[in-house]
């Protein structure tokens, strides 16, 4: 008998109210302080399908932002499902622009691949020379390089102009040393 009364009594001196419901229908309440701040109310959810907390705590599953922010005091005020509903269609819009992007996208690459790549950056004797080099028939040449002279080459003109460094016309900066300053304590 007494913890009927019990019961009874907590269910009239602490009211829950439910405050609203979002649009997979799990529905959100809220208890009166029970701390010293009469505003920090307890706020909680109860699943449509009890078998879905677990979705929702594995991940599967998400709640609206706008009630995950309702449940932890970031927003005082409940969404309404004109709020919910107008989100749903924002999310929409911005896959479908997503979509389009990447589609936009891919046929950027797709052209881009059918775009012949630029000539090496040589000078017009160098490339003289090479076209030289290579128009000559195979048995004149010796390990791909013709010699005016007669004698073989190891390397052609591209592959010695790889071997030589380039020259920096500028001088490298000059470091200067640096220590920290000593911090006295006192």
């Amino acid at each position: 008998m007494t913890s009927l009364f019990k019961r009874v009594w907590a269910l009239v001196s602490k009211p829950t109210r439910l405050v609203g419901r979002d649009l997979e229908g799990n529905a959100f309440f809220e208890y009166p302080s029970v701390s010293e701040d009469p505003r920090r109310t307890k706020r909680m959810v109860e699943y449509r399908p009890a078998s879905a907390k677990w979705d929702y705590i594995g991940g599967n599953k998400r709640l609206p932002v706008q009630w995950t922010q309702w449940l932890t005091h970031t927003r005082p005020d409940p969404p309404t499902l004109e709020e919910l509903q107008a989100d749903i269609q924002r999310r929409y819009r911005v896959q479908q622009s997503a979509q389009l992007l990447e589609e936009g996208y891919k046929a950027e690459r797709a052209a881009n691949m059918l775009i012949p790549e630029p000539a090496s950056q040589t000078h017009p004797q160098e490339d003289a020379q090479l076209h030289a080099v290579e128009s000559q028939p195979a048995d004149s040449k010796v390990n791909g390089v013709q010699d005016p002279s007669g004698a073989s080459k190891d390397a052609s003109p591209k592959k010695a102009r790889m071997l030589t460094p380039p020259t920096n016309p500028l001088p490298p900066p000059e470091t200067k040393p640096w220590s920290p300053k000593v911090a006295s304590r006192g």
